[in-house]
Order: structure tokens, then C-alpha cells, then sequence
């Protein structure tokens, strides 16, 4: 029973953070709100345009792929506004790892990051072999056919027939310009999505030009796989909005984190999602949708019309276009990993950072060298297949993620004490830096009432006047005290504004729960009442909306009217998610002021959590079972290594707690015990 109450505390276990870890970088801060976009957009865009729509309208959706985008760009957005959330409260590479270990404990954050290493290697081999096909489609197919005749490994549901050379080498190429400078690779990650932005809109307004309305009409129809077909779909179409974690991801190297993240996640989304509809459209209303190709389905289509060197114009554009996505998938991951391996979950090794180019050298390429071994072996459907599994599955952390900072009781991450941040300033790296000669030390005082009472409190004498505006850790510090925690900062000449000034006007989104009147004897602060409470609410929502998600696959598996039992169970189940999330929503929020605030908190995020579930049920079952194979391994990985030289773990059995005491008689064994002060 020991045994088992350990191991629960230990993948139970929650990090908390401090103000200069969070701010804290060996990253290079060199990136502006021009290359946060770029970056958002160019890992997205490729994949999702030459490959992605083209997939689901051949294999899932049919025309009804225009309502897969609509859904997914939803899902997507909703998400984006959690993530900014979330990335302005804890600014750490990692994104939904970090969020997960925060809020949930070790366990659930290791297993979020690890099946963030299976999306991204296959996102970039997807990438890299849908490039090798451009390119060899240009070519006549001049490889592919020798390959297939003097090295063929034979027909297989998950192995290539053939090694893809081309999308190896991409990969190897790719990794060695990652491993240069994140400088370097967001201006020509920006060169390349711009020009192929201007193919992009070509081949859109082609496309209109040669509409045939029959391509949407024409039995089977619209709907040619039901509606299930089109969250199948829109399931896969998710991963083509990965792009607001490439952002999020950067939030280390972000020149202002605050202000440029946010503005990059959102704008990121828009722009990705009216380019997937306006392309998707093109496509499938210019050409059949039955008849697309595998292996470079635009390039053929576009020349099926008898379009003028649409072979040539649209390769070039999608291989413009697919190698942007490529460098995002290697600029994204080894970040992931190096946060990982800082908490001693992976190898220490893999979080060396380059002192010259400000890079996770170890981890870049190793991620290069996985990507290509997987593009060289992995058939490209299989891959596609098993794409969007963990960007759901991150999408749901992040919505549970937030509605739980919003109503327990603690203050997560970085916050904003005041509305005006007028005398903020951070050093060249972000953060505040004390000098060692400079620094007030104020240690915690220990007063026993005659009661035999105790309560912390700090000496005002002994606390610096200057502060850093709103940067608290969370945790183990009481909320009302927290007023009398001050850092004193030496601010070097050359400095930078993470955190730059607000205006006194309100910056967040207010949250529709702050427009529900609360009776007069309730609380306006959260407290453990109301965070159970809510909690509860919480599981229930949880529960029921999986409920839902189960009986909407029996109807859509189920055609006889022998269904009247999943018709009821779908109703009741809406009752008490509905229910639910007004229980969610009547209890107090935390009015920490925050950087950004997700708007109309609960019902953003409960709705982003049900999207979310509902397109993880749409998933291919085979996908599941690889997806949960891939899992598996992840969890010998952590109780094998992970569970023992997590740097939490090293803290709980090093911790060391020091006491001011004011009566030198009243020992720690007293203390610890709760017995009372000798009179």
C-alpha cells in the first residue's frame, strides 16, 4: 500500500514555476511578430494544402471537405485562443507539456509530450515524401519507376513498396539549416511561404475559373461517407492548423512574448483557414473528387483540365510550400524535447544547446534523423492516417488546462498585479537579474499566537521597494502575502520588453461568466469550495461528453431503428453536459489579471474539449491501435527512466526547508507537530 501511494504521488506530481524560471532562456530572443506569423503559417500551409485537402476529399469527405475545414478551422481557433492563454501565463518551449505537467501532474505531461514526438516526426516525413513526390512528378516519375523496378520491397499496409530517397534527403538537408540559427531559418521559412502564398492564389483563381457544379451534385452526392466521412475528415484537416503550436512553441525566442504570441496564434489560424477553404473549394468543384491522385494530387488534377504548365507552375509552388512545412516540423520538436529532457524525463543529453547558434543541437538532430528514417520506410497513407491523434489530444489538455487555472484558487505563471505596467522593464534576456550585491533576501518569519496559532508573515523593513510588476510564483506562497513579496532587479542599457506596457484601458476579453450575477452572499474570490465544486462539474462534463461521443458512433455505425437507445443516451447525455457547464460557469473565477485572457470562459473551453472528443471518436480505429502502440512504448520509457531521474523527484528528496523562528525554544519537531507554544 506504500508502494502504491509513492507511485501515485509521483506521477501525480505538479511542477510549479518561478518568476525567473519562466523567464529564464538559453534561447536567442530574436524573433518579431512578422516572423511568429510566418513561422505559424508556413508549417501549415504547405502540408495542409498540397496534401492534406486533396487526401480528405479523395479518401473521407468528398465535397463535403469545405465543411471538414469549417469544423476543423473552429476546433483550431477555439484552441488558438486557450493556447495564447496558457503561453502568456507560462512562456516555455514545450507548450501543451508544459501546460499538462502545471495543471495535471508528471504522468499526463510526459505522455502529452511523447505523442507530440510521434505527430511532428510523422508530420515531417508526410511532409518530406509529398515533396519528393512533386518533385518527381515533375520529373516524369523518372525515380519512382526505378525504384519500383530494381528495389521493391512488395505491397504492405504500413512499409513503403519503395524507399523515398527524395524525402529522405529533404529531411537531412533541412536538419543541417535548422541546426544554423533560428534567425536564419524564419527569414527563409518567410522567403518561401510568401512565395508560394502567390501560387497558392493562382491555382485558387484557376480553379474558380473552371467550376463544374456536377463535381458536387453528382451522386454519390455531397455527403458520399455521411456525415461521419466529414469529422473523419475534419479530424485530419486539424493537423494542417498545427502551425499555432509552432507559434506557441517559439514563445522562448519571442522578442515579446505578450504581445506578439497571442496576435500570431490568431492571425495564424484566420489566414490558414480562409487559404484551406478557398483551395479545398477550387479543388473539388474544378475536379473530380473521385479521381484524385496519391502521389502529387494537384499537380494532376491541374493538368487533367489542360491547364498550361499546371505540372510545372503548381509543383513548384508545392515544393516551395511543403519545405516550409518540413523546417517548421524540425524547428518545433526538438523545443518539446528539450523542455522533456530539462525535467530529467528524457536523457539530459538531448537539452544541450548549441553556445553559437542558440539551437537544441542534440535533439534537432536527432528528430532530422528519425523524420528521414521514418520517410524513407513509412508508407505515406499509413502516416497520414495517424497524423492528428495527438494535436487533438493536445487540444483537449489545453481546454481542461485553462478552465481549471480560471477557477482553482492558486495563480499560475505570470500574471499582472496592476493595470498599468508603466515601470516594468527586463533585462537583454527578458527577465529580471539580480545582482548578488544588490539583493534583499527576505526570509518568512514564523509568529505562534498564545493560541498556539502559527502564521507567516514578512518583515516590511527587509523588503526591496523596487519590484517587478505582476511576476509571482505560484503555490507555496499565501495569496494575500503576496503583496509583500518584492525582487530587486539591475536592468542592463540595451533592454527589451518582454511584458511591454498596457494602457489602462482592458485588454482581456471578458468571459461571459463575469455577466452572470452572482447572489450578494456568495463569494467573488474562489476558494476550495467552489474549485471542488466546480472540479465535479468538470468530471461530469468530461463523462457525459464521452457518453455523447460513443452514442454518436453507434448512430453513425448503426442504420437499423433498432437505435432508440443511443437516441435517449445522446439526450440525457446533453442534459448534463449543459447542466454541467452552467455549474462550471456559476462558481468564481480567479481575477488574477493576465496577459490575455481567453474569452467567455467556461464555454470556450467545455466546447473546445467536446470538438475536440468528437473528432478523436472519428479517428480511423487503425490509427487508434498504432497511435496506442506508440503510447505503450512511451510509458516503458517513463517507468523505466523518466519516473527516476525526473528532476522532481530529485527535488523531494533534497528539499530543504530553513525556518525563522521567533522562539528559539519552540523547536521544528513542535512546529511540524502542531503542539503549542510553551507558556
Amino acid at each position: 500500500m506504500r508502494m502504491c501511494r509513492k507511485l501515485l504521488e509521483s506521477v501525480t506530481r505538479r511542477k510549479s514555476w518561478d518568476t525567473r524560471s519562466l523567464l529564464d532562456t538559453p534561447f536567442n530572443r530574436c524573433l518579431n511578430i512578422v516572423d511568429l506569423i510566418g513561422i505559424g503559417i508556413g508549417s501549415s500551409a504547405g502540408i495542409g494544402i498540397y496534401v492534406l485537402s486533396a487526401h480528405v476529399a479523395r479518401c473521407d469527405a468528398g465535397p463535403a471537405s469545405v465543411l471538414s475545414v469549417l469544423l476543423a478551422g473552429v476546433t483550431s481557433l477555439l484552441a488558438g485562443l486557450c493556447e495564447a492563454e496558457l503561453t502568456t501565463r507560462l512562456p516555455k518551449a514545450g507548450t501543451s507539456y508544459v501546460y499538462s505537467y502545471s495543471v495535471f501532474g508528471e504522468l499526463s505531461a510526459f505522455i502529452t509530450g511523447w505523442s507530440l514526438i510521434l505527430e511532428h516526426v510523422l508530420g515531417a516525413a508526410v511532409a518530406a515524401k509529398a515533396w519528393g513526390h512533386y518533385l518527381d512528378y515533375m520529373l516524369n516519375d523518372t525515380l519512382h519507376k526505378y525504384l519500383a523496378e530494381t528495389w521493391n520491397w512488395g505491397n504492405s499496409t504500413l512499409l513503403a513498396t519503395t524507399p523515398d530517397v527524395l524525402g529522405c534527403s529533404v529531411l537531412l538537408v533541412s536538419t543541417l539549416l535548422i541546426l544554423l540559427s533560428v534567425k536564419i531559418y524564419s527569414v527563409v521559412n518567410f522567403v518561401l511561404m510568401s512565395i508560394s502564398g502567390l501560387f497558392v492564389l493562382s491555382f485558387i483563381c484557376v480553379g474558380f475559373f473552371h467550376i463544374q457544379t456536377h463535381n458536387w451534385t453528382k451522386s454519390p452526392g455531397f455527403f458520399p461517407h455521411g456525415v461521419r466521412g466529414m469529422t473523419s475528415g475534419a479530424a485530419l484537416m486539424v493537423y494542417g492548423f498545427s502551425g499555432i503550436d509552432n507559434v506557441a512553441t517559439a514563445s522562448q525566442e519571442s522578442k515579446q512574448t505578450y504581445k506578439h504570441v497571442p496576435t500570431a496564434i490568431v492571425s495564424c489560424c484566420i489566414v490558414v483557414f480562409f487559404v484551406y477553404f478557398g483551395s479545398t473549394a477550387s479543388l473539388t468543384l474544378s475536379y473530380p473528387w473521385s479521381q484524385l491522385a496519391e502521389r502529387a494530387p494537384l499537380s494532376k488534377a491541374f493538368e487533367g483540365k489542360h491547364i498550361f504548365a499546371a505540372k510545372y507552375v503548381i509543383g513548384i509552388g508545392a515544393l516551395l510550400g511543403l519545405l516550409a512545412s518540413v523546417l517548421g516540423f524540425l524547428f518545433s520538436l526538438p523545443r518539446n524535447m528539450y523542455a522533456m529532457s530539462k525535467d530529467g524525463l528524457l536523457p539530459r543529453c538531448l537539452s544541450r544547446v548549441s553556445s553559437k547558434s542558440k539551437t537544441p543541437m542534440v535533439s534537432t538532430f536527432l528528430i532530422g534523423v528519425m523524420s528521414a528514417v521514418v520517410s524513407l520506410f513509412l508508407n505515406f497513407e499509413s502516416a497520414v492516417e495517424m497524423l492528428s491523434a495527438a494535436s487533438l489530444f493536445s487540444y483537449f489538455v489545453c481546454a481542461i488546462s485553462v478552465v481549471c487555472l480560471r477557477y482553482q484558487t492558486e495563480s499560475v505563471g505570470v500574471y499582472q498585479e496592476y493595470s498599468d505596467a508603466e515601470d516594468t522593464d527586463y533585462s537583454k534576456h527578458g527577465y529580471a537579474t539580480a545582482a548578488d550585491d544588490h539583493t534583499t533576501k527576505v526570509l518568512p518569519k514564523l509568529e505562534i499566537m498564545a493560541n498556539g496559532d502559527m502564521s507567516l508573515h514578512y518583515d516590511s523593513n527587509s523588503i526591496a521597494e523596487s519590484h517587478v510588476d505582476g511576476l509571482y510564483m505560484n503555490g507555496h506562497c499565501c495569496r494575500d502575502n503576496r503583496d509583500s513579496l518584492r525582487r530587486h532587479s539591475s536592468v542592463n542599457s540595451e533592454r527589451t520588453r518582454l511584458f511591454p506596457k498596457r494602457s489602462r484601458s482592458n485588454f482581456s476579453l471578458s468571459s461571459l461568466s463575469s455577466m452572470i450575477r452572482l447572489p450578494s452572499y456568495s463569494c467573488t474570490e474562489p476558494s476550495q469550495s467552489t474549485w471542488g465544486t466546480a472540479r465535479c462539474a468538470l468530471v461530469v462534463f468530461i463523462i457525459s461528453s464521452t457518453c455523447m461521443c460513443l452514442c454518436l458512433i453507434a448512430l453513425s455505425v448503426e442504420t437499423s431503428s433498432r437505435v432508440w437507445w443511443a437516441v435517449t443516451a445522446s439526450c440525457i447525455s446533453a442534459v448534463f453536459m449543459i447542466t454541467a457547464a452552467l455549474f462550471v460557469a456559476k462558481q468564481p473565477q480567479n481575477r488574477t489579471k493576465l496577459y490575455f485572457r481567453t474569452p467567455y470562459v467556461p464555454f470556450v473551453p467545455l466546447l473546445l474539449s467536446f470538438l475536440a472528443m468528437v473528432l478523436i471518436a472519428a479517428l480511423p480505429f487503425l490509427a487508434w491501435i498504432r497511435f496506442s502502440g506508440w503510447i505503450g512504448a512511451g510509458l516503458l520509457v517513463y517507468f523505466l527512466y523518466g519516473i527516476r531521474h525526473s528532476t522532481m523527484s530529485t527535488a523531494d528528496e533534497q528539499e530543504v526547508v530553513l525556518y525563522d523562528v521567533t522562539n528559539p525554544e519552540f523547536t521544528v519537531d513542535q512546529m511540524a507537530s502542531g503542539l503549542p507554544r510553551a507558556q
